[in-house]
C-alpha cells in the first residue's frame, strides 16, 4: 500500500490525520496534498479526486452555513467536495448524509458516496474538546455588541459611552470587545474613522457564537397553536401590544421578507411575558409546540411595518436550521437585505 504523500512541512497535521484514519479504517490508498485555493487539499482516494472542505468544529450552530458553502463551492468546481472535521456527531452525520456531503472525521467516522464508491463508517466516539469561543468577542456581550455593528451599521462611530447605552452592556465590556475586535482584524481605525471589515468571516462566526452562546439563554417557552386554522391563518395574527413589542423571527419573518417560504417552526421575539401570548396567539405552552419564544435582546421601536427582527437575525435563524429550504431563503435574504456585509 503507498503511503500517504504530504506535500508540504506545514501541512495541516490534522487533515494529514484525517486522511490517515482514512486509509486505515478503508484499506484503500489515499493520497493528500494542498492547493494554494479556496480549498483546503486534494485527497486522492479510489481514483478519484476530491477537493477538500476542512472545518475544525461542525456543530447544530453551523451545520447550515457548512451546508451552504459546501453546495456553493461544489456549484463553481467539476470536483466533489469532502468535508473533513474533528469530530461529527450521529446526528450531524445524518443531517450531511441527507444532503449527500461527504465527509470524514479525524475519529473514523466516514462517509464517502461518488460513482461506484460507497464508504460509510460510523459509531467512532467523541473526544474530550475544550470551549469554543474562548476570547469575550463571542461571549455574550461581544455577541450583543456584534449584532449592532451589523444591524446598525452606524454605530460603530458611536463612543464606548454611547454603544455601552445602545447595546444595555458595561462600558468595560464595550472596551475590551472593540478592542479584541480590532486585534483580531475585524475592525480598522483611521484618524478619520472606524471601519468593520472581515466582515462575511465576523457575521459567520457570530452566527455560530449567538447560536450556541447567546440564543439558548433567551427561549422563554415552546409552545403550539390551539388549532389548526390559527396554524394556516397565522399571518392574520395582530402583533400589536401597547405593552411590548411582539416580532416574527425565523421562518415565519423570511416568508413576510420573501413571499418564498411556507413556515414549519414559528419563531417569536417579545418584551413581553410568555403568558400574554396565549391569548393574542390561540396558544398553549407545549414543551414539542413548532412555536419558538425568545426575548428581544436589542432596543427595539414599534416602527416595522412587518413586525419582523432585523434581517441580519433572521438571516442567523435560517442558516442555523441545516433545513436546504431555510437555506435557500437565507440565501435570498443575504442578497435582497444585507447588501453591506458583502
Amino acid at each position: 500500500m503507498n503511503t500517504l504523500v504530504k506535500s508540504m512541512e506545514n501541512f495541516n497535521e490534522i487533515i494529514y490525520g484525517i486522511a490517515s484514519n482514512l486509509q486505515n479504517t478503508t484499506g484503500l490508498n489515499v493520497i493528500i496534498e494542498p492547493i494554494l485555493e479556496e480549498f483546503d487539499g486534494i485527497l486522492t482516494f479510489h481514483n478519484y479526486f476530491f477537493a477538500i472542505s476542512f472545518k475544525k468544529v461542525v456543530k447544530p450552530s453551523n451545520l447550515g452555513l457548512v451546508i451552504s458553502q459546501i453546495n456553493e463551492s461544489q456549484a463553481k468546481i467539476n470536483k466533489p467536495i469532502i468535508l473533513f472535521s474533528n469530530y461529527l456527531t450521529p446526528d450531524i452525520q445524518q443531517v450531511l448524509v441527507m444532503n449527500n456531503i461527504s465527509f470524514a472525521d479525524f475519529e473514523g467516522n466516514a462517509y464517502i458516496k461518488h460513482k461506484d464508491l460507497f464508504i460509510f463508517i460510523r459509531g467512532q466516539k467523541r473526544p474530550k474538546t475544550g470551549k469554543i469561543f474562548p476570547n469575550r468577542i463571542f461571549q455574550e456581550s461581544g455577541i450583543r455588541l456584534i449584532f449592532h455593528l451589523f444591524h446598525k451599521p452606524e454605530c460603530i462611530e458611536y463612543t464606548y459611552r454611547g454603544l455601552s447605552q445602545l447595546v444595555d452592556i458595561s462600558l468595560g465590556s464595550v472596551s475590551n470587545v472593540m478592542k479584541e475586535l480590532e486585534t483580531s482584524n475585524f475592525i480598522l481605525i483611521t484618524e478619520s474613522k472606524k471601519v468593520l471589515k472581515n466582515k462575511n468571516e465576523l457575521l459567520n462566526r457570530w452566527i455560530i457564537a449567538y447560536n450556541e452562546v447567546l440564543k439558548p439563554r433567551l427561549l422563554k417557552k415552546k409552545m403550539r397553536f390551539i388549532n389548526i386554522e390559527s396554524y394556516k391563518q397565522w399571518q392574520n395574527i395582530s402583533l400589536k401590544n401597547n405593552e411590548g413589542s411582539i416580532l416574527w423571527g425565523g421562518e415565519p419573518a423570511a416568508a413576510l421578507l420573501t413571499n418564498y417560504l411556507k413556515p414549519e417552526i414559528f419563531t417569536i421575539y417579545t418584551d413581553l411575558p410568555w403568558q400574554q401570548l396565549v391569548k393574542n396567539f390561540e396558544v398553549i405552552p407545549d414543551d414539542d409546540g413548532d412555536i419558538e419564544v425568545y426575548q428581544i435582546f436589542w432596543i427595539h421601536q414599534n416602527n416595522n411595518k412587518l413586525q419582523i427582527v432585523p434581517s441580519v437575525l433572521v438571516y442567523s435563524d435560517l442558516i442555523s436550521t441545516g433545513n436546504n429550504r431555510n437555506i435557500e431563503t437565507a440565501k435570498i435574504i443575504y442578497n435582497n437585505e444585507l447588501q453591506y456585509i458583502k
